[in-house]
């Protein structure tokens, strides 16, 4: 996974989070998890922007955070994401694991 992709990753995870909690469906906030996907990006890009690491990104560090966000409690409102631990952007952007480099 590029540097790039990581926002886009942590926003997937949301929608599946959303998908999940019964969200995602006809007649739900979103009817298509591609509808959620563009809506999140668009959304909360503000966000996710910190997560567009510049040097590389720790990829078991940003599967915990996929993990952690896809199995959040229902409730939780999006901007509850950047408070788990395991979502921190200076763990999840690091150049001390270049498991993924920048191009």
């Amino acid at each position: 996974m590029q540097q790039h992709d990581t926002p886009r990753a942590l926003a997937m995870a949301r929608c599946q989070q959303q998908q999940r909690c019964g969200y995602v469906r006809e007649g739900g906030k979103y009817v298509l998890p591609e509808q959620c996907l563009t809506v999140v990006l668009a959304e909360q890009q503000d966000r996710l922007q910190p997560y567009a690491c510049p040097m590389s990104t720790d990829v078991p560090q940003l599967q915990g955070c996929l993990e952690a966000v896809r199995a959040m409690d229902c409730a939780f409102p999006f901007s509850s994401f950047d408070g788990l631990e395991e979502c921190d952007p200076a763990r999840v952007c690091s150049g001390a694991n270049p498991a993924v480099s920048a191009p």
